[in-house]
Parts: C-alpha cells; sequence; structure tokens
C-alpha cells in the first residue's frame, strides 16, 4: 500500500529539536535509543540497527516496546529518541519534533496480504475498505 522513509522523532527539549533541515542519523549516535522490540517488528528493528551500523554507530538501546505509539510517548516524556515512518509525524505533534533524516536509506513498508483462495465476503469488504479509506489517507500525507 505504501513505501516510506524514516523519520527521527525527538523531545522538543533535544538540541536538533531546534534545527529546521534535515539531520544526519550519525547526529544521534550519542543518544538513548527506543524501539519497538524485534519480536513486535523485526524488519522494522532490523532496519534501525543497521542504518545505524551504516552511519558508523551502534545505537544504545534503553528501551524496546511493542507498540509504536508506546515509542512516541516516551519519546515525549524526554525518555529517548526513536526512528519511526514518516507517517507517525501524525501522533502528538504537539510534543515530538520530527525530522528527515538526511542519510538514512531505510524505508518501512506497509502491505495488506490475504490469500489468493479466501474470497470471502467478509475479505473482500475489508480488502475494499482499505482500498477507499485508507489508501487515499496515506496518499494525502505522501512522503516518499
Amino acid at each position: 500500500m505504501r513505501k516510506e522513509p524514516m523519520v527521527a522523532a525527538l523531545s522538543k527539549e533535544h538540541p536538533l529539536a531546534s534545527k529546521t533541515s534535515s539531520i544526519d542519523l550519525i547526529e544521534l549516535a550519542n543518544d538513548p535509543f527506543i524501539l519497538t522490540g524485534r519480536n513486535s517488528n523485526q524488519s522494522h528493528y532490523d532496519g534501525i540497527i543497521n542504518s545505524c551500523y551504516d552511519a558508523g554507530f551502534s545505537p544504545n538501546i534503553i528501551q524496546e516496546t511493542k507498540e509504536i505509539s508506546t515509542v512516541i510517548s516516551l519519546v515525549s516524556a524526554g525518555i529517548g529518541i526513536a526512528i519511526v515512518p514518516a507517517s507517525i509525524q501524525l501522533l502528538l505533534q504537539n510534543e515530538v519534533v520530527y525530522r528527515d533524516i538526511r542519510d538514512n536509506k531505510f524505508n518501512t513498508v506497509t502491505a495488506l496480504v490475504w490469500e489468493n483462495k479466501n474470497q470471502t465476503p467478509i475479505v473482500n469488504a475489508f480488502v475494499e475498505l482499505v482500498k477507499e479509506s485508507v489508501i487515499p489517507i496515506f496518499n494525502k500525507y505522501e512522503c516518499f
């Protein structure tokens, strides 16, 4: 349904929060990271770890959660920073600053997958609902 870049989520008090331009991932090397755990989202977790390694550092992970909304709440409390999909910028906009990452080549993909043999009315109705309601919202906030 969508491919989007990752952005840095920072508390309003973070030194880079006042910067209006994109940041380099290496600028976050000394910050504590908050991530969704590997068991919750392996590709997201591995993508962040690999992006940090590619930028020249190993992230200091101080907290892992199951939900990305919890990650953003912890960022807003000043516990640490996070790398999140660009569409998450709609969460806690008054409490969290989001910055594009200049050198990050990691994107996240949101997909809808169902068994082709499963053409029940419920599955078909859900697929149509996503096509009519969710995809237009994603397109409204185009970020790639």
